[in-house]
């Protein structure tokens, strides 16, 4: 939860609002507006009406998941970063040589 941030909060609601508006509407969506005629043809009737409630669903938890921190778009968009440890900075973890005398070494820049 490293990437809280209000824009984040506001991205996340606005998420969240949105695919319940698609789940709520998705039968006016898919017969008025676009209809998904390879969905009904793959998996029968009403399959399109499912897809949308699916994706409305999808955009619901991922708006859950930007609301808490975890998905940061805000900053991925405006190029801010929370994080302290990024690019250079980040050390690889020690990796154990083999052989007799095998020791503990740095993978960077082998």
């Amino acid at each position: 939860m490293g990437n809280f941030s209000f824009p984040n909060l506001i991205v996340g609601i606005i998420g969240v609002i949105l695919g319940g508006w698609v789940v709520k509407e998705s039968y006016y969506i898919n017969h008025h507006l676009l209809f998904l005629g390879w969905a009904e043809n793959k998996w029968g009737p009403g399959a399109g009406t499912t897809f949308y409630r699916l994706v409305g669903a999808a955009v619901c938890v991922f708006a859950v998941f930007v609301m808490l921190g975890y998905i940061d778009m805000f900053g991925m968009a405006f190029g801010t970063n929370n994080s302290s440890t990024t690019g250079q900075g980040k050390s690889a973890a020690p990796v154990f040589q083999g052989g007799t005398g095998g020791t503990l070494k740095n993978r960077i820049a082998d």
